[in-house]
């Protein structure tokens, strides 16, 4: 029985030869890993600029909606909810 679990162990230990490797040429993400900081910098900045602007664009409409449902027009449309 022995002998017959390790012979069943070394073969499955040659049917598998792990991972396979990566066809092709390397990504965009490597390439960019590789270039000099200063030539990414201004990509890596704008990218982040983005997300700033996407955040203040966000803030500045719900500012703009509280003042719309704020004041005499809220108080109005509760009257009418509840009226």
């Amino acid at each position: 029985m022995d002998r017959k679990e390790l012979m069943l162990s070394q073969i499955k230990e040659k049917k598998y030869h792990g991972p396979k490797e990566k066809k092709g040429g390397t990504t965009n993400e490597e390439k960019n890993k590789k270039k000099p900081l200063m030539m990414v910098r201004f990509k890596r900045y704008k990218a982040k600029n983005r997300v700033e602007n996407v955040k203040r664009k966000i803030k500045k409409i719900k500012v703009q909606l509280g003042h719309v449902r704020s004041g005499k027009e809220a108080k109005r449309l509760k009257k009418r909810r509840l009226g």
